[in-house]
C-alpha cells in the first residue's frame, strides 16, 4: 500500500519543481499543526477561532496546490527544461 502511495505521488510532482512540493507540503502541515494545537494545548485561549481560520485557509491552500499539480503537466518547452 505505502509502495503505490509512494509511487503515486512520485508520478504526481514529477517534473514540477521541488520547491512548489516543499511549499505545498509546508503549507498544509503548518494548517494541520494549527488546527491541532488548541487540542495539544489543553486550554483554549481567546485567539483560537483566528488560529483555525487560517488553519483552514493554508490547508485549502495546499489542497488547490495539490490539484494543479495533479491537473497541469510542467512544460516541455519551460526554463526547466532548458537548464536540466
Amino acid at each position: 500500500m505505502l509502495k503505490r502511495i509512494d509511487k503515486r505521488n512520485q508520478a504526481l510532482w514529477r517534473g514540477h519543481s521541488s520547491l512548489l512540493e516543499d511549499a505545498t507540503h509546508v503549507l498544509g502541515g503548518v494548517g494541520i499543526g494549527l488546527l491541532l494545537q488548541p487540542a495539544v494545548r489543553g486550554a483554549r485561549k481567546s485567539g483560537g477561532g483566528r488560529t483555525k481560520s487560517v488553519g483552514w485557509s493554508l490547508i485549502a491552500m495546499s489542497t488547490a496546490m495539490h490539484v494543479y499539480a495533479d491537473m497541469v503537466k510542467p512544460s516541455k518547452r519551460g526554463l526547466r527544461a532548458k537548464l536540466f
